[in-house]
């Protein structure tokens, strides 16, 4: 009985390394489409597991070698089995296609979904920060390990991961029973984003329920707190190794604060051109939010012609599109805050080349 089973066992192999020869199990075979040769049934797992925390250094060489040989729209393609066929597309129209002409065929997906539901739902102090940074490294997990959801079952970060996220979740909640005790005290309440979430009414006249405000919290948290010290310190470390930018940030500084007022006021802040385009060249070297990814859920054609199938992931790297030449120009490797501003102003950029946090307005 044995032998039979293994003997069975083993053509199912053998047939399945014939059919997903060169590719993960379950995945189309795409010959227009170019990338790193898989191996038989586990296609590009092992080059994955390769990459590590130098994964987006990896996507960007993927992209000098893949990029050029297909059309301007679309640069490479591998898979891995349970996650399926992911594609990079690295190009401003194909990013404004997934988050703009046809955004509703290009969600999250139940990868990411699955993933962020418990941290920060559907839609952060030395126990608190303790909690919250483990669970935003755990956040990256999916990216650095494509095996993660078998992985996690088998090591402590299952449960520690939902530890972390239960200690994010009280502590939160404690921030919003506090102030429902200050507003039933009728004491002076202040006008921040919490009162402001807080008060906020849909169209049906429903106001936020203590869950939703706690994944509101945790939202934006995560989307401000790291992304922040993040781009400050890189802007900092760009700073330092240009002194001619730093010459110009302090003239800037120096001509449009006096002695009298040395604090520059919100309004004010439009008249620091310089000193705002190099915080956006930073941005564009090192962005905080590096890549993302969404689900294809129909089927459907990207620009330029390369079709895409219900399940694909698809995703584009700002990391990547911060340093290609053909989006940029040649000197796409320099630091040239010059490159925003047009005469004193800042100049705008289509933000489908420069979606550091999404496109939008949101990025400006």
């Amino acid at each position: 009985m044995l032998r039979e089973f293994l003997l069975v066992g083993f053509l199912v192999i053998i047939i399945l390394a014939i059919i997903y020869l060169d590719r993960a199990v379950g995945t189309r075979y795409r010959p227009d489409l170019r990338g790193p040769k898989g191996w038989p049934i586990i296609g590009n797992l092992l080059l994955t597991l390769e990459y590590g925390h130098d994964i987006h250094d990896h996507f960007y060489e993927k992209h000098l070698l893949y990029g050029k040989n297909l059309s301007y729209y679309f640069d490479s393609t591998f898979t891995i089995p349970v996650v399926g066929r992911f594609l990079a597309c690295n190009y401003p129209e194909g990013v404004e296609y997934i988050l703009k002409t046809n955004s509703a065929n290009f969600p999250k997906g139940p990868v990411i979904q699955k993933l962020l539901s418990d941290f920060i739902g559907d839609g952060i102090f030395s126990k608190f920060a303790t909690a919250f940074n483990y669970a935003s490294l755990v956040l990256s997990e999916p990216f650095l390990n494509p095996l993660w959801p078998i992985t996690e079952e088998f090591t402590t970060r299952a449960s520690r991961m939902r530890n972390a996220c239960k200690t994010a979740r009280d502590v939160a909640n404690d921030i919003i029973q506090s102030r429902r005790i200050e507003i039933s005290k009728n004491e002076k309440i202040p006008n921040d984003l919490l009162s402001l979430c807080m008060n906020a009414i849909d169209e049906d006249g429903r106001q936020l329920n203590d869950n939703e405000l706690i994944y509101m919290i945790l939202n934006l948290i995560l989307a401000g707190r790291d992304s922040t010290a993040q781009a400050i310190t890189w802007m900092i470390y760009e700073i330092i190794k240009n002194p001619r930018v730093e010459i110009a940030i302090l003239k800037e500084i120096n001509s449009l604060l006096k002695e009298s007022n040395q604090v520059p006021t919100y309004d004010s802040l439009h008249e620091f051109a310089y000193t705002t385009a190099t915080f956006y060249e930073s941005l564009r070297l090192h962005p905080s939010v590096p890549a993302n990814v969404k689900t294809c859920l129909k089927d459907d054609v990207l620009p330029g012609g390369v079709p895409i199938y219900a399940g694909d992931m698809i995703g584009w790297s700002s990391y990547t599109m911060g340093r290609t030449k053909e989006i940029w120009g040649e000197d796409a490797y320099e630091f040239k805050p010059e490159r925003f501003l047009k005469g004193k102003e800042i100049s705008k950029p289509n933000p489908y080349k420069y979606p550091m946090f999404n496109a939008g307005p949101r990025n400006w």
